[in-house]
Parts: C-alpha cells; structure tokens; sequence
C-alpha cells in the first residue's frame, strides 16, 4: 500500500478500520512508525482499536485482495479491478470508493445552452420521471452500506420546473442521513418557497447557474443584473464568493443550513466537451490517470448507468459507439452488481494505471483546473507493481 507524504495517517487508517481491512490499518499504523508519521502514543491507540474491531467483527479483511492507497476520500483497492463474485465483495467495491453519485429524478430542462449536450433541446418539450420502484431500490442498496458520500440531483434536467422532484429528494434525506446532498438550476423556476423547501429536505449544497441568452458571451455587468434580479425574487443578503475576470462571478447566501451560490460562468474559456460529443471546445490528449469511473456513479431518469458525469446522460448511438452508457440498474440484482460488473470494471483499469487511455477519455476535458496529482501518483505506483489485475 502506497503511503504518501500528504495523507492524514489517522483518517485513511479510520477509513481502513470502517472498510473491514484491519489487517491493512495494522500494516499502514507500524509503517508510519517506521516513518515518523505517528507518535508512539497513537500509534498504541490504533493498534488497540484495531485489535479490537478485528475481534468482534468476523467477517474482517478480504482474502486475496489487498489496498492500493487512500486517496481522493476513497480506498482504492483491487476489490474495484477485479472479478467479483461475492455480495460482500460487491458491497465493499463500492463503498470503499464511491463517494459521488448523481441521479437525474427527472428528464426535462427549459433551456438549449451550446454547451450542453442539449443543445438541440430534445428535452424540452417532454417530461418523464424516474421510476419511483427504481429509484426506492437504489437508496435502498445504499441504506445497505449506510452511504455517507454525496448525492447530487443533477443531470441534463431542471429540477424546479417539478414539484414532484422534491418526493425523491425528501425520500433520500430520510433513508440517507449521513448523505451530503447538492442540487444545481439554472433558477429559472427558482423561488424562495422552493429554495426554503429544498433547505428542509436537507439540501446542503445548491449552485444556481444564471445561463447568457442564447448567442451572448459571458459579462460581468450582465450577471450583475441577472443576480440582482434573482436577489430580489428570492430575498436574502448575497455576499461575493468569487470574481476571476473573464471567467467567473459568483455570490453566496444562506437559506437555513444550506449554502447557496448564484452566479455565471464563461463556458466558452472552462466549459467542457462532453466526452468529446461537443465540439465548442478545443480538447487536448489527456495525460493523467482519471478517478472518475472509480468513485463516480451515474444514472439517469431512465435508470441507464454512465461511466461519469462528463459524458451526456442519454441513451444515444454515440454513447452507445462509445461506450459511455454502461447499462440499466434493471439489468443488475442491485447497485453493487452493476459496479461491479464487467464493463464498469473495465472501465475502471483503462482508466487508472493507464497513461494511454481508451476514447474518449483521451480527449476529455471535463477535468482541466482539477488537481490530481495524489491520485496519478497512486495510479502510477500501482502501475509499476502490475497489480491493478490478478
């Protein structure tokens, strides 16, 4: 196992000890001895919990597999790259790496943004929910492993133009109360009523993108009028959070416990191309291993399942070409069996100890401002060892 130099030692051991690995805390807690990471008082604190915890729980470790590294909030291990036959197995895959999972209630979205992949706005014109049987199967696999990795309600939809989205968002907060939820709009159908209600139903997290009219380049006077207006309808103090010139502009308030940032962003200088499916952008080759497929879970309103949130939501011919649509939660007994099966698997290695990654990874831009470097390093180490396989 991979220890690096920025790990916090005594959260990826709690993580290890919360996954079943105590025999790999116990190998990470004497190396950071070894190391000078861990005073010898703590890590005489762990190796007892750690003894402990493997006494009382029986099913502990995995035989034959073993931990890469803790990065990114996750474990990363072979359980993610390997065959799996075993629920308990299955389970673990997941809820040692997934810590992000976007669920799209609803299909329909109000708007046609060149930069998104509905830009011909096929989902316009007609609404179809998610199927509620689907959907309460999917929270509860996830009750299973008592999820604490956040939930965002997003897709290529708009989920204030339905009231009935908040019955999936209510139904996730109270089987889900360790879960972080996040919501994105474009505040189109935003008002303080329904801002509030998402608050309550435990929204920690929402961004509101104020979009330029069709054709307009991005404008700082105009978001400044756009977020005035916006003030006004909802109410509220609205602080600036962040200005870098000719690419963002962003303000922030509360509304309960929940944090909410309205502003605009220059798509044309950040956007990205939508698993290469948008041309607005150029893209570069891509040179770093991706974590995307590993703790990424993605499924649309008609329960199809995407390699990551980067690529367009739908069930298409590209995605199909591509591979991007990875199946339906229907073809699985349960969430784990999908993340573990063989396409997400592979997936999983040609995106990890791989510097010469499959299409359209090879051109993705979905990742440019994001810093992966604890994350190539790993890859790269397990690459060296020849062990992302059996």
């Amino acid at each position: 196992m991979l220890i690096q130099p920025d790990d916090n030692i005594v959260e990826s051991i709690e993580r290890l000890l919360v996954a079943g690995w105590f025999a790999q805390a116990a190998r990470v807690n004497d190396d950071a001895l070894a190391q000078g990471l861990l005073t010898r008082d703590m890590h005489r604190q762990v190796a007892a919990t750690t003894a402990m915890l493997a006494q009382s729980q029986p099913h502990g470790d995995f035989p034959g597999h073993e931990v890469y590294g803790v990065t990114e909030g996750m474990i990363v291990s072979s359980l993610q790259f390997r065959p799996l036959k075993s629920e308990r197995e299955m389970r673990a895959a997941f809820k040692q790496a997934v810590n992000w999972i976007e669920i799209e209630p609803s299909s329909q979205c109000n708007r046609a943004c060149h930069y998104c992949p509905n830009t011909a706005g096929h989902r316009r014109s007609t609404n179809t929910f998610m199927d509620p049987e689907v959907f309460v199967k999917f929270v509860a696999d996830l009750q299973q492993i008592d999820y604490d990795g956040t939930i965002v309600l997003v897709g290529q939809n708009e989920f204030f133009m339905h009231r009935e989205n908040f019955d999936y968002l209510a139904h996730i907060r109270v089987s889900l109360p360790k879960a972080t939820i996040r919501m994105f709009s474009n505040g189109d159908y935003a008002t303080r009523e329904n801002l509030a209600l998402a608050a309550e139903c435990g929204v920690k997290e929402m961004f509101v993108t104020l979009h330029a009219a069709p054709g307009a380049k991005f404008d700082p006077a105009y978001v400044l009028a756009r977020v005035e207006n916006f003030r006004q309808r909802v109410g509220g103090e609205f602080l600036l959070e962040a200005y870098e010139k000719g690419e963002r502009l962003n303000f922030t308030t509360e509304i309960g416990e929940m944090k909410l940032t309205v502003g605009a962003v220059n798509f044309d200088a950040l956007g990205h191309n939508w698993g290469g499916q948008l041309d607005f952008k150029p893209s570069g080759t891509r040179k770093t291993p991706c974590s995307y497929p590993l703790r990424q879970f993605v499924v649309n309103y008609a329960g199809d399942m995407f390699l990551c949130c980067v690529v367009p939501r739908d069930d298409n011919a590209e995605n199909r070409k591509l591979g991007t649509i990875t199946g339906n939660l229907a073809d699985h007994p349960s969430l784990f069996h999908a993340y573990a099966s063989d396409t997400m698997r592979t997936w999983r290695e040609s995106t990890f100890a791989n510097r010469d990654l499959p299409k359209p990874c090879d051109t993705c831009t979905g990742h440019e401002g994001i810093d992966e470097g604890r994350f190539s390093a790993l890859a790269d180490h397990v690459a060296q060892h020849g062990r992302v396989t059996a």
